[in-house]
């Protein structure tokens, strides 16, 4: 990501997903980072700069809506299996990454078809 206040922050998900096996579109991103950062500092950021709409900010955590895409910037507090790598200047999570927190949202709650969907 070209965002130097997003540099932090990797695509995870089913867009992240549907990027690499293009099995579905996704309407949403997922930011995780590895890392505590300032919500509200970041909310106004994404405000000011993409027009971040209807927020939700909590401890490292924003959710919104940017020209009626929902975005959820979030603190992953859990370590990786494999790097964050970069493809066509998009920071994304490994496959295995992917699988193992679609399998943990499932067991979670269970109720977003498209998890197992994905």
């Amino acid at each position: 990501m070209r965002d130097e206040t997003l540099q932090d922050f990797f695509l995870v998900g089913g867009t992240a997903l549907a990027l690499y096996m293009g099995h579905r579109k996704s309407i949403d991103l997922d930011l995780f980072t590895l890392h505590s950062f300032d919500a509200p500092r970041m909310r106004a950021y994404l405000t000011d700069r993409y027009g971040l709409s209807n927020a939700f900010v909590r401890k490292d955590t924003v959710k919104g809506t940017i020209a009626e895409i929902k975005i959820d910037c979030i603190t992953y507090a859990y370590p990786l299996l494999e790097r964050v790598h970069e493809e066509g200047g998009i920071r994304l999570c490994s496959l295995r990454d992917i699988a193992a927190m679609k399998l943990s949202a499932i067991a979670d709650s269970g109720t977003r078809l498209k998890d197992f969907v994905d």
